[in-house]
């Protein structure tokens, strides 16, 4: 049976918004693209964000104070909003507002509060506006394997996404990053890799997600687990034609 698709999610990197914090140039070309995608496809879209960390350092610097051994939790939670806020500004002109949505993976793996979740997310697509997930930093305890999470350590959002797209029903998952096209193998980028071949690939990967805690690496993990779970997965540039992605014209699918 061919996989009905009317949703994908894309996880935005917090490099692709800005080197040095959030840049609104950089998030109003991202939902121009973002939108082009929706329009040609008449498919729901769905955010998955990073950046907050950066953002919080940003916020106290402009305020003269000393980050440096301020916990993740607290930048998370300073700059947490300022993103939604670019987001809200660049999805204006589209006629849609961007609704946050602040998540652990307890909230995503629990079975009740899972439940709420997608029902909540349902809404805010019958509400004609767009969700915006994030990582719940300040009270995040539990990464995706059920381990505790230091706390000064911030939770891998590929890994988010590709929970969350499991939970509300989401069929296509972009994993988007400013600084590769996709999986580079001895410099040749790969369009399609396969789940189970993902461990195998340790010795290809880039780490250069700048600002981002999510590398390559943790980028296939997470696209593998979407597609074992049945669900389209993408790694991609945040700079590229997300259709083109999609149609395997560009970057890397991770198949099952």
């Amino acid at each position: 049976m061919a996989l009905m698709i009317d949703e994908a999610m894309f996880k935005i990197g917090g490099d692709a918004l800005g080197r040095k914090g959030v840049k609104q140039k950089r998030v109003n070309k991202i939902t121009k693209e973002l939108m082009q995608f929706r329009k040609e496809t008449r498919m729901n879209v769905s955010l998955t964000t990073s950046g907050s960390v950066e953002k919080g350092k940003r916020v106290l610097g402009a305020l003269g104070k000393d980050y440096a051994e301020t916990p993740r939790q607290v930048l998370a939670g300073t700059g947490g909003h300022k993103i939604i806020a670019a987001w809200d500004k660049g999805l204006e002109p589209f006629g849609t507002a961007a609704c946050q949505v602040l998540v652990t993976h307890e909230d995503i793996s629990d079975e009740r509060t899972g439940r709420a979740l997608a029902q909540t997310h349902k809404s805010i697509h019958e509400a004609g506006i767009i969700p915006v997930y994030n990582q719940n930093d300040p009270i995040a305890i539990r990464d995706h394997n059920n381990e505790l999470l230091k706390m000064d350590q911030g939770a891998d959002n590929d890994w988010l996404a590709a929970d969350l797209a499991v939970r509300v029903g989401v069929q296509a998952v972009f994993f988007l990053t400013k600084s590769v096209d996709g999986f580079m193998k001895d410099g040749e980028l790969e369009s399609r890799v396969h789940a189970d071949d993902v461990p195998s690939l340790q010795r290809y990967l880039y780490k250069s997600e700048g600002q981002g805690t999510g590398g390559m690496a943790s980028k296939l993990e997470a696209a593998a687990h979407v597609a074992r779970a049945g669900k389209l997965a993408f790694i991609g540039s945040v700079d590229a034609s997300y259709i083109d992605i999609f149609h395997n014209r560009t970057g890397t699918q991770v198949v099952q």
